[in-house]
């Protein structure tokens, strides 16, 4: 009699437990969102890794998009010389506040490489994403976006695309530490993606 008490309790309890109140807590998922870009008709494109000195590229840029997002992705308007395959990054780097203005520091993230040899000898937005997003960006302050390789052929190379008209300060350097400025302002055409953290 007992036991078929408790039987008794038990089918009731269930039975007042409906899906209303079974709650599914789901954690959210922060997403890779498109924040800026510098896109437009290429006048003068530059090799980036062709000889020792140009090994990085850099544009300067102000960030607009959400504070403290990290850099996820980036999209760099690039096309391949030659056939021997080279891999390439992109790298965020800090402003040094000079004028003219340059990268400062080690990068604040560097995406994963790709193998560029098989894009082509025609201008093509290719993606770079990072497996681990840049630190978090501060809005309005200065930064430069870097395309470079660790390997250095004058026959086999990317080059990289520029904005015509839209005017930002250019750097190159051999070694990502020690940067000149291009005797030209302009910018290099990418698109910026970043993510909460």
């Amino acid at each position: 009699m007992i036991r078929r008490f408790l039987f008794v309790i038990l089918l009731v309890c269930f039975a007042s437990v409906t899906s209303a109140d079974i709650v599914m807590k789901v954690p959210s998922v922060a997403t890779c969102d498109e924040q800026q870009s510098e896109e437009g008709a290429s006048s003068s494109p530059a090799a980036v890794a062709r000889a020792a000195d140009n090994k990085y590229r850099a544009s300067r840029f102000q960030y607009t998009g959400p504070n403290s997002e990290g850099v996820c992705q980036v999209n760099a308007f690039i096309h391949f010389t030659g056939s021997s395959s080279h891999e390439y990054k992109i790298a965020i780097f800090a402003d040094d506040g000079g004028s003219p203005a340059k990268p400062t520091g080690a990068a604040l993230g560097t995406s994963d490489a790709v193998e560029c040899n098989g894009i082509g000898g025609s201008e093509v937005e290719t993606a770079f994403t990072f497996s681990t997003p840049s630190s978090g960006l501060t809005l309005n302050n200065y930064y430069h976006v870097s395309l470079y390789s660790d390997t250095t052929d004058g026959s086999n190379y990317v080059t990289w695309h520029d904005a015509n008209g839209t005017v930002e300060v250019q750097s190159y350097s051999s070694d990502g530490s020690s940067w000149d400025n291009e005797g030209t302002s302009k910018t290099y055409k990418y698109v910026l993606f970043t993510k909460s953290p």
